[in-house]
């Protein structure tokens, strides 16, 4: 920003009113170009001046508390800036009092219309700097006087007595802004002079096509000479003396109306340069997709052949006709809808589509439909663009029947009874395990053991044959039977499944001339939700009561322990969502090099009655349920809702499961941008050597860093830690593991590994952090070191309140 600064041209401000000299500045500052000095009085002005500051113009007050008689107008004339002079109030005395002073202009600073002038003409004299002036006149005093007002407003000025020694000039200079001519001459008129430079070929190809400002000079006004000058090509007659406001006004205007056409013949360039790329893109999409274009109501007004190959009708017989007519009965009409309400609301539309040719054969289509608005961004037609993916989506089927089919006995695998069983409203599962399955393998071998599976699998199959029943093989030694009760009762489905248990393990298995005798264990689970969790507790309890049959029911099953604990721990993290009770707690990270707190790194815990819960005990079960992201949500917001009320550096950490998280990014995104305190937060990523998908990692490093975000990579130096991925992540900070830094004193090693981790660090551009600094040692052998920041029990525990 400092160096921004330096680079502007300075311009300079003068008034005693704090107000309006703010008023002015917030309008050169507006630019974006101009760095506006502001000073409020005449003491404070010759100060400034003394200094090497440089200003390309300047809008001085003519009376100032310690001057009232325009000095500061004549200190600024005298250090060659050109200057803008404003009054409070204007009178001919004053008018003529002021006029004798080179000034650029003077302007009322009770006129809202006059303060933002002089800004605007003060940009103008920066514009004009070194910019040409070509005066054609045979009187060298008219020269002197229009030399004199150009001048004042930053021009270079070029003077010739003749028409040739201009056309000169204008052969071989293509710089020239403004030509003044005087009529009055003895080698040829004025107009025709004007004439000439516009109509002069060779002109005209020096100055590269460019307009140039041109006025005829007289010495009387006069309304026949001023048709006969802009009949000729130039702007404007000016009649001689002139006062500087209508000279400054003319010139201004002349030279903006000049800009504004210079612009409108680029932009017509490149509006046609735009048409013919459109046309070459419109040839381009039409030999390469199958479009169509439609008016508001649907009905299509144009096909390409590829259209017309692929729905087998002629480009005749679908003009005219609605879309529809390729409508497939299958398609929900959510999706037409969907895509009305989009298209119709302005918006593109994407999808895919199963529509129907015109032999009634199906064909499947990924399509995009863009309204096409005019210059009222009123919809006058649609444009579709479609590419057929029929064969992609065959391949797609048969690769998903595959994917959900068990290759051994043809049945649906564990993916499709998972997918069944969400499409159902009340599902019934019965699971048949072999007992022992193992022991079949060990014994008879492989081969044995598949057939063993294959024949079991034809039984379930031809026994559970009705169409209301769905049949899977979901594990190595484990079958499945669906239906719902919408179906069938419970208890008739109960007792159909203890029917084929008893009957399986009353017959006998005979593979390849070898008799073998199977049993099974049962279990039938009728609720939905987890249930492959219900079947596994349901199995497990029967084995252990030695039972063959189980029907699981809530609350009756006996679960393991570890079943309980992450039930328990589930519901308290549930609870502490509910009533707001993770809270953070922020534990003070400490400056090595200034000896002050300048950090919190920001703690989750739960208050779970009148008891502090930290993340040993929960955060493992938190990650294995759809409660995790919440977590992680509710911190960001409590700690920026403190932090944007504090001058505080926050760190707060993120694992690579929230950076996986979509909902996760689109909160942290969604805070930065409401509490735009970016600047001050730093996020720590755990448990980084786990990062699998890099890109991923880094597409956020990247996005939170251009927001002014930092980034450090906690816990470095425990487990498998290496420098590469350090160097990938391009972290600011690295977090030395407090299981090295509290070992420091008294184990070699782990002095070795922080030495190194430093070392690296300071080679890198990137910072250091000590974690577990709990005792003043640590601490010297940490400064001893060079390590940047600490972070421990001795300058802090966690706490929900900033320890300063």
């Amino acid at each position: 920003m400092i160096d921004e600064m330096i680079n502007k041209p300075n311009l300079l401000i003068v008034d005693d009113s704090k107000y309006l000299a703010g008023r002015l500045a917030e309008r050169a500052i507006d630019g974006g170009v101009y760095n506006p000095v502001v000073v409020h009085s005449y003491s404070e002005l010759t100060a400034i001046l003394k200094t090497s500051t440089v200003f390309f113009a300047g809008v001085i007050d003519l009376m100032l508390p310690d001057c009232a008689d325009g000095e500061a107008v004549k200190l600024t004339i005298e250090h060659n800036i050109p200057s803008i002079a404003l009054t409070g109030s204007m009178d001919e005395t004053l008018r003529n009092k002021i006029i004798v002073n080179p000034i650029v202009d003077f302007l009322l600073k009770t006129s809202q219309e006059d303060i933002y002038s002089a800004i605007s003409l003060a940009e103008h004299i920066y514009g004009f700097k070194g910019k040409k002036v070509l005066i054609i006149d045979t009187s060298p005093t008219r020269v002197k006087y229009l030399s004199k007002f150009f001048q004042e407003l930053l021009f270079e000025v070029i003077s010739v007595d003749t028409a040739d020694d201009a056309f000169e000039i204008l052969n071989t200079m293509n710089d020239v802004e403004i030509v003044t001519v005087n009529n009055e001459r003895s080698d040829m008129l004025g107009s025709d002079i004007i004439k000439n430079i516009r109509q002069n070929p060779q002109i005209r190809h020096s100055m590269k096509n460019r307009s140039v400002v041109t006025f005829g000079i007289s010495s009387e006004s006069s309304d026949y000479l001023r048709s006969v000058f802009i009949k000729s090509g130039a702007n404007d007659l000016l009649s001689l003396p002139i006062t500087k406001e209508e000279f400054n006004a003319k010139v201004l205007n002349n030279l903006n109306m000049m800009h504004t056409v210079e612009e409108l013949k680029v932009k017509n360039e490149e509006l046609k340069s735009t048409v013919k790329v459109l046309e070459e893109y419109n040839k381009a999409v039409d030999a390469g997709g199958i479009v169509s274009k439609s008016d508001v109501d649907g009905i299509i007004t144009y096909a390409n052949d590829a259209f017309c190959h692929l729905t087998g009708y002629s480009r005749e017989e679908m003009i005219g006709k609605p879309h529809s007519i390729f409508r497939h009965a299958s398609t929900p009409k959510a999706v037409f809808k969907d895509l009305w309400d989009t298209i119709q609301a302005g918006d593109t539309w994407m999808g895919n589509v199963k529509n129907v040719r015109k032999d009634g054969s199906e064909y499947y289509v990924f399509t995009t439909i863009i309204p096409i608005k005019d210059n009222h961004k009123n919809i006058f037609e649609y444009v579709a663009i479609r590419q057929d993916i029929s064969e992609l989506v065959k391949n797609r089927e048969e690769l998903q029947n595959q994917f959900q089919t068990d290759p051994l006995t043809s049945l649906g695998n564990r993916t499709k009874m998972l997918n069944d069983i969400k499409n159902i409203e009340q599902p019934m599962l019965a699971v048949v395990d072999i007992d022992r399955f193992y022991e079949i393998n060990g014994f008879y071998g492989n081969e044995i053991g598949d057939n063993v599976l294959k024949e079991l699998g034809d039984r379930l199959f031809d026994y559970f044959c009705d169409k209301i029943y769905s049949v899977y093989r979901i594990n190595s030694d484990q079958f499945a039977v669906l239906t719902c009760e919408n179906c069938i009762n419970s208890t008739t489905f109960t007792s159909q499944v203890m029917a084929f248990s008893k009957m399986v393990r009353n017959c006998t298995f005979r593979i390849k001339d070898i008799d073998i005798d199977i049993s099974l264990t049962t279990c039938i689970v009728e609720e939905s939700g987890d249930v492959l969790s219900k079947v596994d507790m349901s199995l497990k309890s029967a084995k252990l009561a030695k039972k063959d049959f189980i029907v699981y029911e809530e609350g009756k099953i006996s679960e393991t322990k570890a079943y309980k604990n992450n039930i328990l721990w589930t519901k308290v993290i549930k609870s502490a969502l509910k009533n707001d009770m993770v809270v953070p707690y922020y534990q003070p990270i400490y400056n090595n090099q200034t000896g002050k707190i300048e950090k919190y790194e920001a703690l989750m815990r739960i208050m779970h009655g009148k008891k502090l819960i930290t993340p040993y005990h929960f955060m493992d079960i938190a990650k294995r349920t759809k409660y995790y992201p919440h977590l992680t949500g509710a911190m960001i917001k409590k700690s920026f809702d403190l932090f944007s009320k504090t001058r505080n550096i926050l760190s707060i950490n993120l694992s690579v499961e929230d950076i996986a998280n979509k909902e996760t990014l689109e909160d942290i995104y969604e805070y930065l941008e409401a509490y735009m305190i970016g600047d001050r937060i730093t996020f720590e990523i755990v448990e980084s050597e786990g990062i699998e998908n890099y890109e991923e990692v880094e597409s956020f490093i990247r996005n939170v860093k251009e927001i002014g975000c930092s980034v450090a990579i906690d816990d470095f130096g425990s487990g498998y830690s290496n420098f590469e991925y350090l160097m990938k992540l391009k972290a600011d900070y690295i977090k030395i593991d407090g299981s090295i830094i509290s070992k420091i004193c008294e184990d070699e090693s782990a002095l070795s590994v922080t030495e190194a981790i430093v070392t690296f660090a300071a080679r890198n551009s990137m910072q250091t952090v000590a974690e577990f600094v709990s005792n003043e040692a640590i601490q010297a052998k940490v400064l001893e070191l060079g390590v940047n920041y600490s972070q421990g029990y001795l300058f802090g525990k966690p706490s929900s309140y900033l320890i300063k």
